[in-house]
């Protein structure tokens, strides 16, 4: 409760201020009419004004995200009708008293039912007229936030059209490399193949939105076991992968993770150098850890992400799994450690 509340704090906009003081004087203004003493007009407003800040802030940014725009209608409106009714209570009270006070005579200038009745509609009025508004507001961000996300992808798909001209060629290529490369030299042969299944992947599979997670780990067990053919002895790459893991994910999220491992490793001459990839479900969150050894007298800040890999793969996460994904780069004195957990309902 105590979280929610300072949540609601930092929503406090610095342009409110200047919102509420325009009122503040247009109050003043109207209840200089009826009172011509300027700090009774003043007290009056002011009295609206702590009434009615309260309501408007607590519906608009904490009952309407928790239930309106979760579809919990009901409770909405209790809520919200509780708020109001405790809100223009507290008005009733602090205006009953005060003209009590500053009357002459010590009655109302009016009825207490009309003042029961004018304070809740107002409250209602000015909380109705503050939700409408932030409604219209949100509309219109989520709407830009939808065309921007129609124009990217449209920008997205182009340009990758364009960039499968020349993998075609390079894949029809690689399998007339294939072909000639003696049947003896079985090293060459298996990673032109891997580079082969690879590409192939890229190619065909990843066209779609989302991909089956099997043939994700496949194309990273490519990629491992070429970047091990290539690496020192002294490197060791361990990936373990859970037992009956399935389900769809995103093509191509977790590779750049794996790059940046084999790029950055540690080459130590009296120490290990290793590579640990990990890739588990707990119900329905998949868990995606790579751990890889550093120097740590490397002068590359991994944790600024200044890679247009990661850089890439953090905006396809922002843009494919909002607010369904956390990610954890850290850089220890010996290792550096990414950990990706995904959403996968």
């Amino acid at each position: 409760m105590k979280s929610s509340y300072w949540k609601l704090f930092l929503k406090f906009k610095l342009h409110h201020p200047f919102i509420w003081l325009t009122i503040f004087v247009i109050w003043c203004a109207f209840f200089r009419n009826s009172n011509p003493n300027l700090i009774n007009t003043c007290i009056i407003a002011a009295i609206y004004l702590l009434c009615i800040c309260p309501a408007v802030y607590s519906i608009v940014y904490y009952i309407v995200p928790r239930f309106l725009n979760k579809e919990k209608i009901i409770k909405f409106f209790l809520y919200s009708l509780l708020i109001i009714i405790l809100s223009a209570g507290l008005l009733f009270l602090g205006l009953y008293f005060f003209y009590k006070k500053t009357s002459n005579s010590g009655t109302l200038p009016f009825s207490k039912l009309n003042l029961v009745f004018a304070t809740f509609m107002t409250i209602s009025f000015y909380v109705s007229a503050a939700t409408a508004i932030k409604f219209l507001i949100t509309r219109f961000k989520t709407q830009n936030y939808l065309n921007q996300l129609k124009k990217e992808k449209a920008e997205t798909e182009l340009k990758f059209l364009k960039a499968q001209i020349n993998p075609h060629f390079l894949f029809n290529s690689l399998n007339s490399i294939y072909g000639t490369i003696d049947k003896q030299n079985s090293l060459a042969r298996n990673t032109l193949l891997k580079f082969s299944e690879m590409l192939r992947y890229q190619l065909y599979e990843c066209n779609s939105e989302k991909v089956n997670l099997e043939k994700e780990i496949e194309y990273l067990k490519n990629f491992i076991a070429l970047q091990t053919m290539r690496s020192e002895d002294s490197l060791k790459v361990k990936f373990q992968i859970d037992e009956h893991i399935s389900g769809n994910i995103a093509p191509l999220l977790f590779i750049p993770f794996v790059e940046n491992a084999f790029k950055y490793h540690s080459n130590f001459d009296d120490k290990p150098n290793s590579i640990h990839i990990q890739l588990y479900k707990k119900k329905d969150l998949l868990y995606f850890i790579v751990t890889n050894t550093i120097d740590c007298t490397t002068r590359v800040d991994l944790t600024e992400n200044t890679g247009i890999g990661i850089q890439n793969v953090k905006r396809r996460l922002e843009l494919l799994y909002p607010g369904s994904y956390t990610l954890d780069i850290l850089k220890g004195q010996q290792e550096y450690k990414i950990s990706l957990s995904l959403n996968m309902q």
